[in-house]
């Protein structure tokens, strides 16, 4: 465009609006009748998108001016069209798999719950608090400080790496922490904390980490690297070494070693404070611990210490039911103010309970909690049963606190210890992994996460167990609807190298049933989960409601594809990918049903897809990433045919990596909408046009906002948006959008604003050839 007739259609500009001159270029106008956010793009004659112009950009009321600089484009007709709303945001309805009160970190540390990448592994107890412990922590920590009613003190973590926690105690304001180091195994090292406010505590030496291996002599014969258990009282450290078939005794204060108890191979531990008379000064009180240990086999060992110097006054062993296996135990004793003298003693399978047991006679029990046998490990949630006990402590206010080391799901369970059985009275899950989460889209309410169904309550946001569907490893899981009407989960398994897809039916609360599964096998059809030895992908579905693969069951697909859950549309159309020489993407449709309600593929007839990428609600588009030498763009195809649509940056002036996720399809003007989540940036919805319809949840921390309580209703526009890609959407029966998000906990959170966005007008656009005028908007 020459310098001629750029300063001709300047002076137009200035013509058209009142004698203000806005810039060379293509004047645009439109009017908003309210304040709101404008989307404004730029269209070819034949409504292939030229570049997006505005993008949720915030006007006042009134009439506005904007320029196209035209810069690049051809002579010809072109035309203008905009979106408007007041403002599309996210409102929590509840989240799934967090204990803690706010299922968020704040930039205080508060928030966070406990260890993501581990499960429950310790709880301790004092006069004003109990301490909740997690095996690791990749993200989240490894330490929670409640009050009596799980309302969350402090936490605490590693600076950096993974934080461990094999055991804690507490003892005269400090809490010992039997944890790991980054790069070594948990229980390899110990570490104090403040009981007040969690703050490090360092061993005489200024040293934070007090390791296992430096309490042994450079000529002693034996040298555990890790202790099994720990229990602190009256100023002493216990440390069970089992295969090495001795217990450890430290000084609280400084570490020094104290003395070793030989004997039978010692577990779980726990030690109380009581006075004792001395063998050769009989009716002469004196300090002293008196200990209870598992030995394996169903036997506790109860062991008096005398305290200066320290050493073994009594012992004596009580052998239990056979085939017994101890994993937790808890000692209450004279300074008791419930249970006083009494042992509670956590069992493994097949029990699964815990009881409580007299110090003087601990063969029988006077109370117990638990259903005998254990919780299932899948179907319906039964909150009364316990499974993988593995740590117990009573509370001041005679509560008794289990943590199960299980996790599907995490739980620590809080119960009544008064009569003779316990009753549940609370449960605090989580955190959450971050990995498969998904909404119901047949009832919101219903979510899944962590292997596991939710159901939100409404008044309070929290979600309550259903039932555990899977307990395999995910990253992805999204729900679908069948012609039956019912809600199908479809979810990625990884299995060493291998994914799989697992298509299960919803039943029931908690109760789902396996109907289909796509996965690699060898040349036999038999499963591999390997990185080599996969030559084609068998497809099963269950034609007998048996749950099981039969091999008439199944069929091979040409080849091995990869099948993709992310762009799982909502009637159950999945994506498959190939790659290498004979790369290709399909769309595979369910063909038709089977008797008990499972859904058959069949590759023999694919429908190519163009591009990698989830396709639109209606199946004629695909929305992909492509990688450019500037950087990522988004690429909106035509299934059919292949052609492109419009190709553009998801941020204007910036080629940011986009992912998109999900789709949805809403009413006019926006019609087929995508999730698109920009690396280092927000969460945008993109529609078939290529407007940005809205941005929400933010990357960048400076910008991040969270409201002051998690309530049902709370604006989290704002939020953090979550490090990982596995986020899903999901568009209701009432054609609504949900978007599960979250780090530490599963976030439920309603799209709103959509019912509200209107279409600008939109004009034509005419560039002519050198030297005439522009067409007036």
């Amino acid at each position: 465009m020459s310098a001629h007739f750029r300063g001709f259609v300047c002076a137009l500009a200035s013509v058209l609006f009142g004698g203000v001159t806005i810039g060379a270029g293509f004047p645009i106008q439109f009017r908003t009748e309210r304040a709101g956010f404008v989307s404004l793009n730029i269209y070819r004659s034949d409504g292939t998108l030229v570049r997006p112009l505005l993008s949720v950009q915030r006007f006042p009321a009134g009439v506005h001016k904007v320029v196209w600089d035209g810069e690049g484009a051809e002579p010809g007709e072109y035309f203008w069209r905009g979106l408007f709303h007041e403002g599309v945001g996210l409102k929590l309805r509840g989240w799934a798999a967090h204990g803690g009160d706010l299922p968020w970190e704040m930039p205080d540390g508060t928030g966070t719950w406990g260890g993501t990448t581990g499960v429950p592994s310790a709880v301790a107890a004092d006069e004003k608090r109990v301490y909740l412990g997690w095996s690791r922590a990749g993200a989240g920590n490894s330490i929670v400080a409640c009050d009596l009613e799980g309302r969350a003190q402090w936490t605490h973590r590693r600076t950096k790496g993974e934080s461990e926690c094999a055991s804690l105690a507490v003892d005269e304001g400090v809490v010992y922490v039997l944890g790991g180091r980054e790069g070594d195994s948990m229980g390899d090292a110990m570490y104090k904390l403040s009981a007040k406010d969690g703050k490090p505590v360092p061993w005489p030496n200024g040293a934070f980490d007090l390791k296992i291996t430096a309490l042994w002599p450079a000529d002693s014969t034996t040298k555990p690297d890790r202790a099994d258990a720990m229990a602190v009282r009256h100023g002493h450290i216990y440390l069970t070494f089992t295969n090495a078939e001795f217990i450890a005794v430290l000084e609280a204060k400084t570490g020094d070693y104290l003395q070793t108890v030989v004997g039978a191979p010692p577990g779980m531990i726990d030690v109380v404070a009581t006075q004792s008379d001395l063998p050769d000064a009989p009716g002469k009180l004196v300090d002293a611990d008196f200990a209870v240990i598992s030995l394996g086999g169903g036997v506790l060992g109860k062991v008096l210490f005398a305290h200066d110097p320290v050493w073994v006054l009594t012992s004596e062993l009580t052998p239990m039911e056979r085939e017994v296996n101890i994993t937790a135990l808890s000692v209450i004793g004279d300074a008791g103010k419930f249970h006083r003298h009494e042992a509670f003693v956590g069992l493994g399978a097949p029990f699964h309970q815990v009881q409580a047991r007299p110090l003087l006679d601990t063969e029988g029990y006077v109370w117990s909690v638990g259903r005998p046998g254990g919780r299932p490990l899948l179907g319906p949630w039964v909150p009364e049963s316990l499974r993988a006990i593995r740590s117990v402590a009573l509370d001041a206010s005679g509560r008794l606190w289990v943590a199960e080391s299980d996790a599907f799901p995490q739980r620590i369970s809080v119960w009544d210890t008064t009569g003779k059985q316990g009753t549940l009275v609370r449960e605090f899950f989580g955190p959450a992994t971050g990995l498969g989460g998904a909404i119901n889209p047949l009832d919101p309410d219903l979510m899944f996460g962590q292997g596991c169904e939710w159901r939100l309550d409404r008044k309070t946001g929290r979600a309550s167990c259903l039932g555990v569907v899977t307990r395999e490893f995910l990253t992805m899981a999204r729900y679908a609807v069948g012609e039956n009407g019912r809600a199908y989960l479809v979810v990625r398994e990884q299995r060493e190298a291998r994914f799989s897809v697992n298509i299960f039916e919803r039943v029931g609360d908690g109760d789902y049933h396996l109907r289909a599964r796509i996965f690699d096998a060898d040349k036999n059809g038999e499963e591999v989960t390997s990185t080599d030895g996969a030559t084609q992908t068998m497809i099963w579905s269950d034609e007998n409601g048996d749950g099981l693969s039969q091999r008439d069951e199944a069929h091979a697909a040409p080849g091995v594809v990869a099948i993709r859950v992310e762009a799982t549309a909502q009637d159950l159309t999945l994506q498959a990918e190939r790659s290498g020489k004979e790369a290709a993407y399909w769309l595979l449709r369910v063909k038709s049903w089977t008797a008990c309600g499972a859904p058959r593929y069949e590759f023999a007839e694919p429908h190519r897809a163009p591009e990698v990428g989830p396709a639109s609600a209606d199946g004629r588009l695909i929305l992909g990433s492509v990688a450019t030498d500037a950087g990522g763009l988004l690429s909106c195809r035509e299934v059919a045919t292949g052609r492109e649509l419009w190709r553009r940056a998801v941020t204007d002036g910036e080629h940011r990596e986009a992912l998109p996720l999900c789709s949805a399809h809403l009413d006019d003007p926006i019609r087929n909408v995508w999730l698109v989540k920009v690396k280092g940036g927000t969460w945008h919805l993109v529609n078939e046009d290529g407007f940005d319809v809205a941005q929400f949840l933010e990357g960048d921390a400076v910008k991040v906002a969270y409201p002051a309580r998690a309530l049902p209703g709370a604006d989290m526009t704002r939020a953090k948006m979550p490090d990982s890609d596995v986020q899903t959407m999901a568009q209701a029966v009432d054609g609504k959008l949900y978007l599960q998000a979250g780090e530490s906990a599963y976030w439920n959170l309603e799209v709103t604003g959509l019912d509200k966005v209107k279409a600008l007008p939109g004009g034509k656009i005419v560039i002519p050839l050198e030297g005439r005028a522009p067409a007036r908007p």
